[in-house]
């Protein structure tokens, strides 16, 4: 699994955005500031779902989803 960090979130917002003259592209404007925040919450999010993943796979090195493997 590869994590994807800020910086790849970014850049992929950067690409949804539209493009006009309504949408400034300057650095460290208004809407960077935004996307940079969004990118940092999404890395965040990738890089939890990697963690369950990797770390709650298995019943013998489970933690937090403990009662979903006690329940099978």
């Amino acid at each position: 699994m590869d994590r994807h960090g800020a910086a790849d979130y970014r850049e992929q917002l950067w690409q949804l955005m539209p493009r006009g003259l309504a949408w400034s592209r300057k650095p460290d404007g208004e809407e960077d500031r935004l996307l940079a925040g969004l990118a940092e919450e999404l890395a965040r999010m990738d890089a939890r779902a990697i963690e369950l993943c990797l770390k709650e796979f298995y019943a013998i090195s489970t933690r937090e989803l403990l009662p979903d493997w006690e329940i099978e």
